[in-house]
């Protein structure tokens, strides 16, 4: 396997930014003098990539580095519908597993990659004019609350952060005209929360030039460059899409509520928007109501499922940790999908549910392998 026929794409990237210790960890094939040799190959072939995201003296928090992307330059289809492409709760995040022995290192993904190697694919094929994530694309187990399960969220959050900033790159060089919207959440917020309760003169501080604060998901992840149009304020927070039309928009956000009683989530947003389709994260399960107005409007209200590893690898309610410091696998009932609405601009939305199972999906007559 030589270094220039592996080293493209997704693996090029991790190999120009990631330390040779989580290169190791990524891929255990190669040995640390050739991951080290190969590093530096690269990096002189690719030496004008910008170097304008190493961090100052005032970075106390991580943020990703700019990435060089190859586009895959397909042009968008004749057709008569817009298409929006949603997606959401992608929990990106890193377990850091130390042997206590023998101090060997794993490094597992919360998200589901292949789920997201999807999105991206979609993205391209499609060229849909929006993209709208539903929020909580970053997991921040490292600012969490709540007390800790283990001790795997060490020295992780860098990894998660550039893996973000690498999607949304994938994602704009692969469909630049296309307007790329992400919506706030409660995992958002938390590195803010938590600034402002350790470290408040952190709080609010701007490096010189930049659009949003220092310790905010969004400077963390180095969106700016990539101009992702991220809707702040969880809890209130919402992309109202079709406005501009004489019928009910479609309010898109991540959601502050949740119902153990199958429906109830969705059914609590119709009875809140009576006159609005919403389309929703947050809950991990898919659910769907539909409610006709006395005007005649035939709308939705939808919770979408996830995009992470849902047999309790993201810490939460439902996960456990065993005495040898491993996840306990727990399949939880919830599903990881995808949605593609046709927008005919004049009110009148097509909904397509995108299953994806096993890192596969199929939409359209075609066949999309996450694991390609």
């Amino acid at each position: 396997m030589g270094r220039k026929a592996f080293w493209v794409g997704e693996h090029l990237q991790r190999l120009l930014t990631l330390h040779i210790e989580d290169l190791e960890l990524l891929y255990p094939q190669f040995s640390r003098q050739h991951l080290q040799t190969t590093k530096r190959y690269w990096s002189l072939k690719v030496s004008e990539i910008p170097n304008g995201g190493q961090p100052s003296e005032l970075d106390i928090y991580p943020r990703a580095e700019s990435a060089r992307i190859t586009p895959t330059r397909r042009k968008r289809a004749e057709r008569i519908a817009k298409l929006i492409l949603v997606y959401g709760d992608g929990q990106v995040g890193f377990r850091r597993i130390i042997n206590p022995r023998t101090q060997e290192q794993e490094l597992l993904p919360l998200h589901d990659e292949a789920a997201h190697n999807i999105i991206k694919q979609l993205n391209a094929d499609l060229q849909p004019e929006t993209t709208v994530n539903l929020g909580d694309f970053a997991d921040f187990p490292e600012f969490s609350r709540f007390d800790p399960q283990d001790d795997h969220f060490h020295k992780t959050l860098t990894a998660s952060m550039q893996y973000i900033h690498d999607f949304y790159a994938q994602m704009r060089a692969d469909n630049p005209e296309a307007e790329h919207v992400e919506v706030d959440s409660n995992h958002a917020i938390r590195p803010r929360r938590m600034i402002l309760k350790n470290l408040p003169g952190y709080y609010d501080f701007y490096r010189p030039g930049e659009e949003y604060p220092a310790g905010t998901y969004y400077s963390m992840a180095n969106l700016e460059p990539l101009d992702i149009d991220f809707i702040s304020g969880y809890g209130a927070a919402e992309y109202v899409y079709g406005e501009e039309y004489d019928a009910p928009p479609i309010v898109f956000k991540h959601g502050n509520h949740s119902s153990s009683t199958p429906g109830g989530t969705v059914r609590k947003e119709m009875q809140q928007n009576p006159e609005v389709n919403v389309i929703r994260g947050h809950g991990h399960k898919d659910e769907e109501v539909r409610h006709t107005t006395r005007q005649g409007w035939q709308l939705f209200y939808r919770q979408l499922g996830s995009t992470c590893l849902n047999r309790s690898n993201v810490p939460g309610y439902h996960s456990s940790i065993s005495d040898q410091n491993r996840v306990v696998a727990n399949q939880q009932d919830h599903q990881n999908s995808l949605l593609v609405i046709e927008d005919y601009q004049n009110g009148y939305y097509n909904i397509n549910h995108i299953n994806v199972m096993d890192g596969v999906a199929h939409y359209d007559g075609k066949t999309y392998d996450g694991h390609e």
